[in-house]
């Protein structure tokens, strides 16, 4: 609520100045002095709230993106608001938006066990030892194991729609859609990749691997 008053403050001092006699040009140097002493310091301010609430990184997340695009409703249509929104529109997209992107992918490879198997995959790159198919953990019967695991993983989720009940809460829809876009994008990267490395010859798993995944990328 706090936060929503705040915003209408800030909707209040731009449509003040946009109803004035002052100039567009006079009107940016009267309202960034000002936004500056309101809006820089917010979400810093917010970012400690979420932590003394002790919210979970992902909540976090999803109640700073709430927030600050609540701020940043009332500055759009005010040119004199620009350098503002500008600052909080960026840092909505590259903090806390790829922060959500990359722990609803991150979660969900490890859970299904695909960030654990590429992890040994980047290992034995480095060390440079032996096909893949004699690697501790990297046997047939380990890979095709995890393959299903994914396989269940994906149609356990909504529909098949990406959708994770804490991003769900987010109240702007296209925000959800993105980040469902983009987790999904990451995790089938990720999933390419495993599929790429076990099919390889170079691998030397039973009929190259193919009958260890049940989907090609694709």
């Amino acid at each position: 609520q706090q936060v929503r008053d705040l915003a209408a403050l800030v909707g209040e001092l731009g449509q003040s100045l946009r109803s004035s006699l002052v100039s567009p040009e006079d009107s940016k140097h009267e309202l960034n002095p000002a936004l500056a002493e309101i809006i820089v310091p917010i979400p810093d301010l917010l970012a400690t709230s979420a932590t003394l609430s002790r919210l979970d990184s992902t909540s976090t997340s999803v109640y700073l993106v709430n927030c600050i695009s609540s701020l940043i409703l009332p500055l759009v249509s005010s040119d004199c608001a620009q350098e503002a929104t500008t600052a909080l529109q960026d840092r909505l997209e590259h903090v806390y938006l790829s922060s959500l992107i990359k722990e609803q992918a991150t979660h969900f490879l490890a859970d299904c066990g695909i960030a654990h198997k590429l992890a040994i995959i980047h290992h034995r790159a480095d060390a440079g030892s032996g096909p893949l198919s004699t690697v501790l953990g990297l046997e047939p019967r380990a890979v095709e194991t995890v393959a299903r695991a994914f396989e269940s993983s994906l149609l356990d989720l909504s529909g098949g729609a990406l959708l994770f009940p804490t991003v769900d809460r987010l109240l702007n829809p296209k925000y959800r859609s993105l980040i469902r876009q983009q987790v999904a994008e990451m995790i089938s990267a990720q999933y390419t990749e495993l599929y790429s490395a076990i099919t390889d010859p170079a691998a030397e798993y039973p009929d190259h691997g193919i009958r260890i995944f049940r989907y090609k990328p694709d």
